[in-house]
């Protein structure tokens, strides 16, 4: 069966919050972030960010709220998602290494209309969250830290504006709130909380009223001592004292006219704050006097602002670039400089796909990302100076041997009950000399098994009987044996120039077999038609049919180390950067490039190839290619290396490292860039890419390098406030447009010269909004039509394009196509398919499909539409015929959640689907066939494994409509199959206890 499977490529860099949580650990403060489904938290020391922990969660982090019950208690952090699901996190005081759920809820129940943004506001004994209009929440914070069943504060007013805690907070707990008032002025009301009782009483008399229309924020002066609360209007700060019976007033003239987004305190009498142009901005704040706000830098949109010392701010932005800064109050001036940047992609904008890289292109960065797998070694033992290794179980004794062989002699290393490695010698095997090969022979009807090891001059064929190990036949050689090779029972080994054919029974019998060889053998492979080998001295490789004892292929490649029958075909290694995938029998040949020296194939038994040598990776029957890496760095070269018991053992000139290997997951790299970036593709042994140079300039640079900083040129500047819109490329020709003009360059002499331009018109329904390709065409996407067109190439002047036919529609926000089918947004919410009449060359439409929110992107794989809303969820819309009706219509087919909103998704020549988030996280949709009874499996790991938090998977990837769950076809998440085959044998027999699936069948369900 085949359905849609998900993967994360990389996760948001976006910070949407951040909080500090006072002695999270149990010397040190800590600052959480939220950045997407990422928690991460730096312990803080010394003013320094250390000691980084990244935790995903399933879900969209929403909220990050601090709760400590006192100033001696540990604090713990309250994580609200996006669905409102909830955790509160503990770091484990013995181990702080270890972040531990302490409790989970919801807050669903709590609200049924739509969220405004959530505030919270923060108290020794509560905690009180906004999650409606006119409705607070208090929740009692316990003596550990965690939170008590909630009460509600409803107050009767239009809505609130804004609350804060005012003091002395630990002697009374009093709310002050701002609230917007039915045809009247804003009022601002005291409220008295006892969180013991659950209950609050709110007191006339203390009231203010008649402030400001204006009025819009709250500020508490120095709450742990101070019943002072600060209320901000446009022209006036409002300090209102609640010493007395009545509360008293006074105000202030302040020296700013844009409103201020937040103020924290960073001294209890010195504030910073930030206005909604991003002026940074000090101010001294008293009992009294003027309140003069001090503008001393340009920071990032806030998204999240928190104090980490009395001079050390941190900003973290959705939008821009996060920034820690240095602030300094002076007697005269202050001050405000950058101290670190914490550096994001901005939102994804396009994909490009060069070779087996994916290039996603951000606001602000390059993400190069390829599929990977990831070697974990959970062992490594200190054995230099070998080449080859041979695992192999040693029934008698029970024991898991690895025999290892260099140039002169043998070893083998035993691992004894308790885990020990130990030198093992048993009288039969042979270990003065090299050994070449070495296999375990297993027969259905004999109790031990057979061993067979392979030395420089002797063949020998071993068994145990009575606990003792017996050579039961041998065969010497005069010359030098170099390579082995078994299928099934049939041996083929070679010497410098001849090769021979054993058949293994009880004995070694050697068949009659003689062909002539010219040069000198370096690799054979035999399977049960096939025999190959390569020479040196010509370096070719020949295939030779059993059946009639001749040579049907012969092939000249360079030198070549190893072959093997793989996938009904020959898979040849070259000593140097090249796999030659040899379809002999449809004479065909492929080539996959890889960096550095090749020493031998291996054969896993997932239907994989892994090839050993400097940069080892790994390769399928569809001739993918997954380097190997270890984390996020390229994995260490190995000289041999097999797969064993669901292990990967490999050698290096060091170490013999037993380990596991992960499915195929994508591993990244970063490449931010000073100018805003547009778009990037690949022209005549040049990398283009399009930049903004100045607020209203955009520039086209050339480099023969990717994310070349040093090497790279202008090729093209456009006028100020021409925008950037595509490109098409034929032959030779490079055609660049412009929201008004297209540019046509052609290769010539080894350079790209410019040989003119098509102007169009500059009103809005002539403007060009995009440039691409469809079959041989190139399209310019109007208001309200798309136009095709034929370049004529053939002249060395000139740009003309020849309009063909024409699509057209009223309100075009996206386009996207493939060769037979085209899909466009129209106005947001209607998505309009069409197919294309080859005999008509005209595009048909389908009956459209209707969102009930904006659509945002487009893209035609195959048959389906994929769509991506601004509410994060990716709809796959199929043609399905109507209920009597001969016709056709678009329905949603699968559905899936990735809780950001969607910028970007493309189809690649692959037929991945690459989709792209505001906040900076890219996901991979693919079709791959899996087990018919897989959703059977699938459904434990996604209800019984959760993450951090102990949300789920199922929850987190189910379509939503606000807190609402969607219909549709589930969409199966390959991060939660990794992650599951990643966990330790004990934890995989957990998630199947008290059910009727075993771990192996599980194990098999999920494998695809």
């Amino acid at each position: 069966m085949e359905d849609f499977f998900i993967s994360e490529v990389f996760p948001a860099s976006s910070i949407t919050d951040a909080t500090i949580i006072t002695s999270f650990f149990e010397e040190n403060d800590a600052l959480a972030v939220a950045r997407g489904n990422r928690l991460v938290i730096y312990r803080i020391e010394d003013q320094f960010l250390q000691d980084e922990r990244i935790l995903e969660l399933y879900g969209e982090i929403l909220k990050l709220i601090p709760i400590q019950y006192s100033h001696t208690s540990q604090g713990n952090l309250l994580i609200i998602l996006g669905d409102l699901q909830v955790c509160i996190l503990s770091a484990d005081q013995d181990e702080p290494t270890i972040i531990k759920t302490l409790a989970t809820g919801t807050l669903a129940g709590t609200c049924d209309a739509p969220l405004p943004p959530i505030k919270h506001v923060l108290h020794p004994f509560a905690i009180v969250l906004q999650l409606s209009n006119s409705r607070l929440d208090v929740f009692p914070i316990t003596s550990n830290s965690t939170l008590d069943v909630p009460f509600q504060i409803e107050i009767g007013c239009k809505r609130i504006i804004d609350f804060h805690f005012i003091g002395p907070t630990s002697k009374v707990t009093r709310l002050a709130v701002l609230t917007e008032e039915f045809n009247k002025s804003p009022t601002l009301r005291m409220i008295e909380i006892d969180s013991t009782n659950k209950t609050f009483n709110e007191d006339p008399e203390k009231n203010v009223t008649g402030l400001p229309m204006d009025t819009y924020l709250l500020i508490p002066y120095d709450p742990e001592n101070q019943a002072i609360i600060v209320a901000f209007s446009a022209q006036q700060a409002i300090r209102v004292l609640y010493n007395n019976l009545t509360p008293k007033t006074t105000t202030a003239t302040i020296f700013t006219t844009v409103p201020l987004i937040t103020m924290i305190a960073m001294k209890p009498d010195f504030y910073m704050a930030i206005d909604s142009s991003r002026n940074l901005k000090l101010v001294k704040l008293g009992e009294e006097g003027n309140v003069h706000f001090i503008d001393v830098a340009k920071c990032p949109q806030p998204s999240a602002v928190a104090a980490i010392s009395c001079n050390l701010a941190f900003i973290g932005s959705e939008k821009d670039d996060s920034k820690i800064y240095t602030i300094e109050e002076g007697t005269n001036s202050s001050s405000a400089t950058v101290f670190d940047t914490i550096r994001a992609t901005g939102p994804c904008l396009k994909f490009y796909q060069d070779g087996n890289r994916i290039i996603s292109i951000f606001q602000r960065a390059f993400i190069d990302s390829a599929l990977a797998i990831e070697l974990k070694n959970s062992l490594k033992i200190s054995c230099a100076g070998f080449s080859r290794v041979f695992p192999f179980v040693y029934d008698s004794k029970d024991m898991t041997c690895y025999l290892l062989s260099s140039s002169t002699e043998t070893k083998i290393l035993a691992q004894t009950i308790d885990g020990e490695f130990i030198d093992f010698v048993e009288s039969g095997f042979i270990y003065c000399y090299s050994t070449i090969g070495f296999y375990q022979i297993n027969t259905v009807n004999e109790e031990s098994p057979k061993y067979l090891q392979i030395t420089e001059h002797q063949i020998v064929l071993l068994s145990t009987e009575n606990n003792s190990l017996n050579i039961i036949s041998s065969v010497d050689f005069q010359e030098s044996l170099i390579k082995s090779t078994l299928h099934g029972k049939t041996l083929l080994i070679a010497t410098h120039n001849n090769l021979h054919i054993f058949d293994i029974a009880d004995t070694l019998n050697k068949r009659t077999f003689n062909i002539p060889i010219e040069g000198g053998i370096t690799a054979i492979a035999l399977n049960n038609h096939y025999l190959a080998y390569a020479t040196s001295s010509p370096n070719t490789v020949l295939i030779l049919f059993f059946e009639t004892n001749s040579i049907i292929r012969k092939y000249d490649f360079d030198i070549v180390v190893d072959l093997i029958f793989e996938f009904d075909k020959l898979y040849a290694l070259d000593l140097m950067e090249k796999v030659h995938i040899i379809d002999f029998q449809n004479s065909e040949i492929d080539e996959i490039q890889n960096q550095g020296f090749n020493t031998f194939f291996s054969k896993l038994n997932n239907n994989q190839l892994l090839i050993c040598g400097e940069n080892p990776f790994i390769l399928n029957k569809k001739n993918q290619y997954f380097p190997l890496t270890t984390g996020h760095n390229e994995c260490s070269s190995f000289i041999d290396a097999t797969f064993f018991e669901n292990q990967l053992i490999s050698l290096d000139s060091e170490y013999l490292s037993i380990g596991s290997l992960s499915m195929p997951k994508f591993i990244s790299n970063s490449y931010y860039s000073e100018m805003p970036l547009i778009d990037m593709f690949y022209f005549y042994k040049r990398y283009f890419t399009v930049r903004k140079i100045t607020a209203n300039t955009l520039a086209v640079f050339a480099s023969k390098k990717k994310y070349d900083k040093e090497n790279i040129s202008p090729f093209y500047i456009f006028k100020p406030d021409e925008k950037y819109t595509g490109y098409y490329t034929e032959n030779d020709n490079l055609f660049l447009a412009s929201n008004y003009r297209v540019f046509r360059f052609i290769v010539h002499a080894g350079s790209i010269d410019f040989l003119g331009e098509k102007s169009f018109g500059n009103d809005q329904s002539t403007q060009i909004k995009k440039f691409g390709t469809f079959r041989d065409y190139s399209y310019a996407q109007f208001e309200n039509q798309i136009d095709f067109y034929t370049a004529e190439v053939s002249n060395q002047h000139g740009c003309e394009l020849y309009q063909m036919f024409s699509l057209k529609n009223d309100k075009i926000v996206s386009f996207d196509c493939n060769n037979q089918l085209a899909a466009v947004i129209n106005g947001g919410k209607l998505v309009i398919v069409y197919s294309f009449d080859d005999y008509m060359e005209r595009f048909l439409p389908i009956p459209p499909y209707q969102s009930s929110v904006n659509v945002t992107s487009v893209a035609v794989s195959r048959t389906k539409i994929i769509c991506g809303t601004e509410n994060g969820n990716v709809l796959i819309l199929g043609s399905v015929c109507s209920f009597n009706s001969t016709s056709s219509e678009q329905v949603v087919q699968v559905g899936f959640s990735i809780g950001e909103k969607i910028t970007a998704i493309t189809t690649m020549p692959n037929q991945d689907i690459m989709i792209g988030t505001e906040k900076g996280m890219v996901m991979a949709l693919k079709r791959m066939q899996h087990h018919d009874k897989f959703q059977s499996g699938y459904d434990i790991l996604s209800t019984k494994l959760t993450s951090i938090g102990r949300f789920k998977k199922r929850l987190q990837r189910s379509p939503k409509q606000g807190r609402y769950l969607l219909p549709g076809k589930e969409v199966y998440d390959l991060d939660l199959i990794n992650r599951f085959y990643h966990l330790p044998t004990d934890e995989q027999e957990k998630l199947v206890k008290n059910s009727k699936m075993t771990l192996n069948d599980l194990k098999q369900y999920v494998l695809l």
